[in-house]
């Protein structure tokens, strides 16, 4: 099933198009580009947008689809702002004297707080610094980009970003091994900190594989709060160890940021069980983080191979399961995309358009 943000069929109706409508998406950050003869292709241009949302209730992916690139040169690095609502997107302007560095993953984007309707988008600099000192920033409500310092900043390894998150009108640079800075993107000069993983979880040696990593950690919100999970090895009766998952939530972030160690599940019990096998899943085989249930973060989602499941850890039984569940729909012969760093969990805002509030939750960029 699948719709057009924004316009629910008059056949169908609003009652209808609102029960079956997602709260929240996974949404595929491999997007589908189709070329002019494709149909969805000619359904973007009648409708006068710039993209099309194929929305789907999870555990099946959602993609953003859009047009080929019709003008030479315009397809290279580029940052765009799209509106889920009125399906347009634009790109934005790259007047600034020092760009947005490519890496991936490293570009935040937040509502403001202060001009309900306007957001940021912003990057720490330099990239992969051991101390940032500015950050580069695009505001919508003046369209343009600018540089503002850091009035504060930690001295740390190189930062490698496993993405960035707003919550709480602030933007959270995420990495894995070592932590998460965070910052409020609004003030004229912020201070940035850094908040450490939970005791024992920081990695001092040199991360020999990223991919690996972005299987077995992730940073992700839900229900308003941070959690930092992790499949990790539970220590056994027989003195072995048995790969399990690992949930802590985030307390007191503003004062004195600290870990609490909320739920942990061994695979030993979850491969047992009977919803695993009635799922069509592996007993054995250790599945790759994909996202976090944005209403319930008890709901770890993995993927094995192309199967992406949700997963309750508290009770250890799979509550959803889809096969064939590919995030890059333009190669299905290669699972190499199915993990953490190609998805994330997003939550689909009010609707219809006339009832939004303003917090940009419409939003994203690409």
């Amino acid at each position: 099933m699948a719709f057009e943000v924004g316009e629910p069929s008059h056949a169908r109706g609003e009652a209808a198009a609102r029960q079956q409508r997602p709260s929240w998406v996974a949404l595929s950050t491999i997007p589908i580009v189709v070329g002019a003869n494709d149909e969805r292709a000619k359904k973007i241009d009648e409708a006068g947008t710039d993209l099309r949302l194929d929305l789907h209730h999870p555990p099946r992916p959602t993609h953003l689809v859009v047009p080929a690139c019709q003008e030479e040169g315009t397809c290279d690095a580029e940052y765009f702002l799209l509106d889920a609502h009125t399906r347009s997107g634009a790109r934005l302007p790259a007047d600034l004297g020092v760009r947005l560095h490519p890496q991936r993953r490293s570009v935040g984007l937040a509502a403001n707080p202060h001009r309900l309707g306007h957001f940021i988008v912003a990057q720490l600099n330099p990239p992969s610094a051991t101390r940032f000192e500015t950050l580069i920033y695009f505001c919508t409500a003046t369209m343009k980009w600018a540089t503002k310092a850091l009035a504060s900043s930690p001295t740390h390894e190189p930062w490698a970003s496993h993405g960035v998150l707003a919550l709480d009108g602030l933007l959270w640079w995420v990495n894995v091994a070592r932590g998460i800075l965070v910052c409020d993107p609004f003030l004229r000069n912020p201070h940035l900190r850094l908040v450490p993983l939970p005791d024992g979880c920081e990695i001092d040696e040199p991360v020999r594989s990223r991919t690996l990593l972005d299987k077995r950690r992730f940073v992700r919100p839900s229900e308003g709060k941070l959690y930092f999970v992790e499949v990790r090895g539970i220590a056994a009766a027989d003195g072995q160890e048995c790969p399990g998952v690992w949930i802590w939530s985030l307390v007191d972030s503003d004062r004195a940021p600290n870990w609490s160690l909320d739920f942990v599940a061994s695979f030993a019990d979850i491969w047992i069980d009977a919803s695993y096998i009635a799922a069509g899943l592996t007993p054995g085989n250790v599945p790759a983080l994909a996202l976090l249930d944005p209403t319930d973060h008890g709901v770890v989602f993995f993927f094995e191979g192309a199967s992406l499941f949700g997963l309750d850890v508290r009770a250890g039984r799979v509550v959803a399961c889809k096969h064939e569940c590919y995030l890059d729909q333009s190669n299905r012969d290669d699972t190499k995309f199915q993990f953490s760093r190609f998805v994330d969990a997003w939550e689909i805002p009010p609707f219809p358009y006339s009832e939004l509030s303003s917090d940009g939750l419409g939003y994203f960029y690409c």
